[in-house]
């Protein structure tokens, strides 16, 4: 027997394709999370590692790929081109656009003290690779 699970968001017609998108994402998969009691360390206790924007965009997934480089996936939602504003806190020199398998397929931009910007075509999910 099958399971269905439903969620009403109340809203009105300001409500764009994004927002149905992320309540989307919240709903389907809530985060994996390990909960440790607090302890001393050298970060602060909130941090954001990484900032964008416009809303427009949604950052699909972020994750480690070895030898220091992470694997970015960001995703148009409005049906319009967008220029996505990246800004990151961690050691990254370039962004590379990739296929999704991560084998290049554009030129590599530099990261300027944590910032980039790349243009995404509309309702394209597009994969980057940031190296250090």
């Amino acid at each position: 027997m099958a399971e269905y699970r439903y969620w009403l968001v109340p809203h009105d017609l300001a409500f764009t394709n994004a927002d149905r998108l992320r309540c989307v994402e919240a709903f389907d998969q809530p985060p994996i999370c390990l909960v440790e009691s607090p302890h001393p360390g050298l970060q602060p206790l909130r941090r954001c590692f990484a900032f964008l924007d416009p809303a427009g965009v949604l950052m699909s997934s972020f994750r480690a790929v070895g030898n220091g480089a992470y694997e970015l996936r960001l995703a148009e939602q409005e049906g319009r081109p967008a220029l996505a504003h990246l800004n990151l806190d961690l050691p990254v020199r370039t962004l590379t656009p990739c296929d999704f398998l991560g084998w290049a397929d554009g030129p590599e931009q530099t990261v300027n003290e944590g910032q980039v910007a790349v243009s995404l075509a509309p309702w394209r999910v597009q994969t980057f690779r940031l190296d250090r």
